[in-house]
């Protein structure tokens, strides 16, 4: 993995959509050796400005957002100097990237169907997976995806890269043992 190359991943929308954008992220990371730094400190799911991503989740892969550097070597070039803003408040910045044409809001996320970037910090979120813009990098050690369906490969990044917080963990586990344990 480059210690120097960043892909920050913003929130946008609700915990699925989020879900779906992280986990696609994480195969990018992968096939682009990039560190991954996942932003999710928007109001959707935070009153305070702060990122919630790890109150939530644990993901090996991700670091810190204080890791990423100030630079200008950024791609899509409309968040240089904005690293920090949410998604959201981008899109209030530059309202005439209205949210109703795909062709307009993908200016504010790189195309993952690149692993080429020479950008030191590559910035993307996504309402959807994006699998299938990356089934032509499965080769090498990643050519036993090409097989496998995208629901498959969602499946396995997700049971190998993200994990509920622990203590989120132990109410699941806690429910289950209170409403699943007796038998039917």
């Amino acid at each position: 993995m480059s210690e120097d190359k960043f892909l920050l991943v913003k929130g946008r929308a609700g915990l699925g959509n989020r879900i779906l954008c992280l986990l696609s992220a994480i195969l990018y990371a992968r096939l682009t050796r990039r560190r991954l730094i996942v932003d999710w400190s928007d109001d959707t799911y935070s009153n305070d400005g702060s990122n919630v991503f790890s109150s939530l989740f644990r993901c090996p892969l991700s670091g810190q957002l204080d890791e990423i550097p100030a630079t200008d070597s950024v791609r899509p070039g409309i968040w240089r100097g904005h690293l920090h803003e949410s998604a959201l408040n981008m899109i209030r910045l530059y309202p005439e990237a209205s949210m109703r044409y795909p062709e307009t809001w993908r200016a504010f996320s790189v195309d993952l169907s690149r692993l080429d970037y020479p950008e030191d910090v590559l910035v993307m979120w996504s309402y959807v997976e994006q699998v299938y813009i990356m089934r032509r990098h499965f080769k090498g050690s990643y050519q036993e995806l090409s097989n496998l369906s995208t629901k498959a490969i969602l499946r396995r990044i997700l049971q190998d890269n993200l994990k509920p917080h622990s203590l989120i963990q132990e109410r699941v586990n806690q429910f289950k043992l209170k409403r699943f344990n007796q038998k039917t």
